[in-house]
């Protein structure tokens, strides 16, 4: 049971990983990268998504 339970891991690493490549690789050659929406989730959501957490006070000073 804990191989079958290892094995679950290892494939969900590999699967996230390889789609996140393949959303990289897409977005580097600009191949079909508008042609559906799952790219935005591929992708932006992987990298951008994140900095809805950060709780950072940004100051912008002009003097």
């Amino acid at each position: 049971m804990r191989f079958i339970k290892r094995g679950l891991s290892y494939l969900t690493i590999a699967s996230y990983v390889g789609i996140l490549l393949f959303g990289i690789l897409c977005h580097t050659f600009t191949y079909r990268t508008g042609s559906h929406p799952g790219m935005y989730y591929i992708v932006w959501d992987m990298f951008c998504g994140w900095s809805a957490y950060s709780v950072r006070t940004h100051i912008i000073g002009e003097g």
